[in-house]
């Protein structure tokens, strides 16, 4: 099993997941017996670390005393917070500060998992006897992350505590609440993680107003529903989307790792030989307040969930816009494409009355000019009228050269009707049987793929 290390000793690996850069940093204390106020002091060189650590409130000769004392670093540039990975103190002042704080190498673990994640450890130590170390992470996706290590002297009542990635916004939010405190009625085990808990808290109603305030901003700018939605317009909403899910991951992420320090509240003030070391007004105070806490993140998620359902609409009926748009479009066309397959079928039927009209005259043509017959020449000038009459009664069924009492049409004008009709019939039967045996032979193809079709959707 994967379990959580309880050993103070740490390896090379925990030890190289850090950077160390010396700069300023600042120790924070408060007593309980002594000033009210918060006791800062900045130590930037390893002379100074050597000289507090000698003489701290942990190394000094007798019993620690209660009360809280927190390390944080200085950021490198103004505004910007540091990564939680950069330690304002080599490696050896961190190993004395590991070695001093009971620092315990969950911590790297608890860093790595890159997601909000508290964790709350019970172990002992033989010189300072009873110990319950606590660590906590923000998630690295949104801005300011930082992390904590927290370790509770049972017996001294006193809370060991190193920041990791702590700004300026943030130094000041910690100095501000330390400041708050009563250090004799407030102290507990669990009281940095509640610290810890309300910061966090802050950091993620701002991300959720700041994308509330978008979200109002573009409303109060759309007072008409534009359907005709723009790529850019489009890209915005669709990016509000997926932050107000992002925000709500991070919210409920953060809400689960809240339970756990509330439940393990609970369990500690139900322990006999824990709960008499420390004031069990504190332990409800902290139980209440991350209650609270978590009731005001529900509204904050319910605002999420409000931007999320109103872009959604707003892109859907948009994209509705779009399809109908589209439809539109594809009647049009498909109508276009109807009276086109009309005229075509139009023009089609013309080119068959013409194909039949051929048909019909063709063979009657053709036996007239097999027939070619003799035209006599006549008296000068009747040679154009003689021409005429060939071109178009060229057959010699017909001789209108006759005198009186001869016959101008031939007794076998039958055969001529009766070859033309037969001939005729026989042409356009034989067309009608092509074409319509062309066509009974696709409609049995179409109907052979459309009964295959269906046999293999039903296997």
């Amino acid at each position: 099993m994967d379990w959580d290390r309880r050993t103070e000793i740490w390896s090379d690996f925990e030890y190289d997941r850090f950077s160390y850069q010396p700069r300023e940093a600042t120790v924070l204390c408060k007593f309980e017996l002594e000033k009210v106020e918060v006791v800062s002091k900045s130590l930037v060189t390893a002379h100074d670390w050597d000289q507090w650590l000698e003489t701290g409130p942990v190394a000094r000769d007798g019993p620690p005393k209660a009360g809280i004392c927190i390390i944080r670093g200085k950021p490198t540039l103004p505004n910007i917070s540091p990564s939680i990975y950069d330690l304002p103190f080599k490696k050896h002042i961190f190993s004395r500060i590991i070695d001093q704080f009971h620092i315990l190498p969950t911590i790297v673990r608890t860093i790595l998992r890159d997601v909000a994640h508290f964790s709350i450890q019970e172990h002992d130590n033989e010189r300072k006897g009873r110990m319950i170390s606590c660590t906590a992470r923000t998630s690295t996706l949104l801005r300011d992350d930082m992390a904590i290590s927290s370790t509770f002297l049972v017996d001294a009542k006193l809370s060991l505590v190193v920041v990791f990635g702590c700004g300026k916004a943030q130094k000041d939010k910690i100095e501000n609440r330390l400041g708050r405190l009563n250090a004799a009625d407030d102290n507990h085990p669990l009281l940095v993680l509640g610290m810890f808990a309300e910061m966090e808290r802050i950091r993620l109603q701002k991300d959720a107003e700041r994308l509330l305030g978008r979200f109002a901003l573009r409303a109060s700018r759309d007072h008409d529903l534009d359907l005709d939605m723009s790529k850019a317009k489009m890209t915005e909403f669709l990016k509000m989307c997926y932050e107000s899910r992002e925000l709500i991951s991070h919210i409920l992420a953060f809400k689960l790792q809240a339970k756990k320090v509330i439940h393990s509240a609970e369990e500690m003030d139900k322990s006999e030989r824990l709960a008499e070391r420390w004031s069990p007004w504190a332990g409800v105070q902290i139980q209440t307040r991350l209650s609270d806490v978590l009731n005001e993140l529900e509204g904050n998620i319910e605002d999420c969930r409000m931007i999320m359902d109103n872009m959604s609409l707003t892109m859907q009926t948009s994209w509705n816009h779009f399809a109908r748009e589209d439809n539109k479009a594809n009647l049009s066309l498909a109508r276009a494409s109807t009276n086109l397959s009309m005229d075509m079928r139009r023009d089609s039927s013309q080119m068959r009355s013409n194909a039949l009209l051929t048909m019909v005259f063709l063979p009657l043509t053709t036996l007239a000019v097999s027939h070619q017959s003799h035209i006599e020449r006549f008296a000068p000038g009747a040679e154009a009228r003689a021409d005429l009459r060939q071109s178009i009664f060229s057959t010699t069924f017909f001789n209108w050269g006759q005198t009186d009492g001869h016959a101008i049409v031939s007794g076998y004008i039958w055969v001529f009707v009766v070859l033309a009709v037969g001939i005729t019939t026989i042409t356009v039967g034989a067309w009608y049987y092509a074409t319509h045996r062309a066509s009974r032979k696709e409609e049995e193809r179409q109907r052979r793929e459309t009964l295959g079709y269906g046999m293999e959707a039903i296997v």
